[in-house]
């Protein structure tokens, strides 16, 4: 997996809280609120959700369950 950079990471960390908080749910919707709060960081905002998307598909491999 790719290091961040410290903006990615910003903006990962930053991905993470709307989804908690905002209940985002989907990629397109987040990366409109993410874009929308901090504009002019589009490639810093692909960066962190690349990075999460690699992240949850190396721990579920098959797919993430539905319980």
């Amino acid at each position: 997996m790719n290091e961040l950079t410290d903006g990615g990471f910003e903006m990962l960390r930053a991905a993470v809280n709307a989804v908690r908080q905002l209940q985002c749910q989907s990629v397109k919707v987040l990366k409109a609120r993410l874009l929308l709060a901090f504009p002019g960081r589009e490639a810093e905002i692909n960066e962190a959700i690349q990075f999460w998307a690699e992240n949850v598909r190396q721990r579920h491999p098959s797919g993430i369950p539905t319980n």
